[in-house]
C-alpha cells in the first residue's frame, strides 16, 4: 500500500530549514527580525523553527509519508 506524505507538515518542514538557513547564514540576526521581514508572527516562526531540531529519522519518516 503507497504512503502519501502531509502536504501540511512538508511545507512546516521546508519552510522551516529555509528560516533556519537564513538565521545561520546571517541574514538575520534574530527571530524576531526574521519575523517582521517575513510578515509572520514571532510565536509562529518560533515554532516553526522547533521542526528542525526533530531526529533526522523522523524528518525522513514524515517526508515518506508515514
Amino acid at each position: 500500500m503507497a504512503t502519501r506524505a502531509n502536504p501540511a507538515l512538508v511545507k512546516a518542514l521546508a519552510r522551516a530549514f529555509r528560516y533556519q538557513r537564513l538565521l545561520d547564514e546571517g541574514r538575520y540576526v534574530s527571530i524576531s527580525e526574521m519575523a517582521v521581514a517575513e510578515r509572520i508572527k514571532r510565536g509562529f516562526l518560533g515554532t516553526l523553527l522547533r521542526l528542525t531540531l526533530l531526529a533526522p529519522n523522523l524528518v525522513d519518516a514524515i517526508l515518506d509519508g508515514q
